[in-house]
């Protein structure tokens, strides 16, 4: 097993936790292919994220979609390396399952000390990040 592949899916699994279509936006720029789907879906998740209605990301749907996120990602990330996919579907869930709980509390700690629309940007910035930063370790 690469550990450049299982450190890119523990990346993409991190930032899918944040934003659950931010690995696939990321994965599809990588690939040179710039879908349209992945990318819109993206952005229009970095829009909806900071709508007073949305619901906690650790309701059971949004966790559920954001581990799913992280799987995908990670299988997807395997295969385009060539690589074994179970360790890296494995830890891309896992990621993002530690990922939602960790920055929920966070952004809801620094949400009741500033404005509500600051936090929700940093973490746009990390899980972009995050995933340019897997996409180039794997």
């Amino acid at each position: 097993m690469n550990g450049r592949v299982l450190l890119g899916s523990i990346g993409l699994g991190l930032a899918a936790g944040m934003r659950a279509m931010t690995p696939f936006a990321g994965l599809s720029l990588a690939r040179g292919r710039r879908s349209r789907l992945p990318l819109a879906l993206g952005a229009l998740e970095l829009v909806g994220d900071k709508l007073p209605f949305v619901g906690h990301r650790t309701e059971r749907p949004a966790l559920l979609a954001r581990v799913a996120s992280g799987l995908l990602a990670g299988r997807v990330l395997a295969r385009r390396r060539s690589a074994p996919t179970l360790l890296p579907m494995l830890f891309g869930a896992a990621a993002a399952y530690a990922s939602t709980h960790v920055f929920h509390a966070l952004r809801l700690g620094f949400t009741t000390r500033t404005s509500t629309l600051l936090p929700a940007f940093a973490e746009d910035t990390v899980a972009l990040g995050l995933t340019r930063a897997a996409l180039r370790w794997s």
